[in-house]
This record gives C-alpha cells, sequence and structure tokens, in this order.
C-alpha cells in the first residue's frame, strides 16, 4: 500500500488473517512482532485492553471503510507514525 510511505503495511489477509476477530488478531499481531494496528473498527479500542499490549492502535473515522473513504486520513496517519507511538497507545484520525 503506497499510501504510507517508509512504512511497512500489510492488510490481515496478507497473513491469512481474514477471519480472525479482535482479541485473536490482536494476538495474532502481538506475536508476530508488529508495532501498529491501524483499523476502520471503531469499537476495537474499547474491546481491547491495547495499554497491556507492546505495539498502538490508529483507528480511522471516515465516512466509509473502503480505500477511497480513508485515502484522506493517510498523511495524518504517516505523520502520527512518523512521530512515533508508545506502545499501548490507541488514536484516532477523522475527517474533518
Amino acid at each position: 500500500m503506497g499510501l504510507i510511505a517508509g512504512h511497512d503495511v500489510f492488510h490481515t489477509s496478507d497473513f491469512g488473517w481474514g477471519d480472525l476477530q479482535n482479541g485473536k488478531l490482536l494476538d495474532a499481531a502481538v506475536a508476530s512482532g508488529f508495532e501498529v494496528i491501524v483499523t476502520v473498527d471503531r469499537n476495537f479500542r474499547h474491546q481491547q485492553n491495547i495499554a497491556v499490549v507492546p505495539l498502538s492502535l490508529i483507528t480511522l473515522e471516515a465516512r466509509g471503510i473502503d480505500l477511497k473513504a480513508i485515502t484522506p486520513l493517510a498523511s495524518r496517519v504517516m505523520a502520527i507514525l512518523d512521530e512515533g507511538l508508545q506502545p499501548g497507545h490507541a488514536v484516532t484520525v477523522s475527517q474533518t
């Protein structure tokens, strides 16, 4: 995905994780050494205790969940990633 230059970006389907839900997805991401999860699931942060895992969470709040809808948020996501997120932190990026 070329929207987030300088960062390795993967989709859950790249790892066969398409059927994993919340807790199991979080466990798989932690076990695989990921540093950040980016999601459009607005409930993810409330369903999981991000504060106790060694990764951070970025939730995208757009008008839809398809690539066209989330593309305008990419520059803000990249800025957040470039600044650095501490493990256990969750941030929300929304359209203005």
